[in-house]
């Protein structure tokens, strides 16, 4: 019963958090090109831009 109730809620998780992570991204207000451009080189290089660590990028390096 406990394995069933994991296994369904990794399967939920796996399918239902990126639809709410692109909700959140979408749901914010417009911003320019230039700061829209900035924020994805940031991310994507894992440098971190700003203020806050960005453990994704940097916990795929060697």
């Amino acid at each position: 019963m406990v394995s069933r109730f994991v296994s369904l809620t990794f399967v939920l998780s796996v399918l239902v958090l990126p639809l709410v992570g692109m909700a959140a991204l979408v749901s914010q207000p417009a911003m320019p090109q230039a700061v829209s451009k900035q924020k994805g080189l940031c991310m994507t290089s894992g440098l971190g831009c700003g203020t806050g660590h960005m453990l994704l990028p940097a916990l795929s390096r060697p």
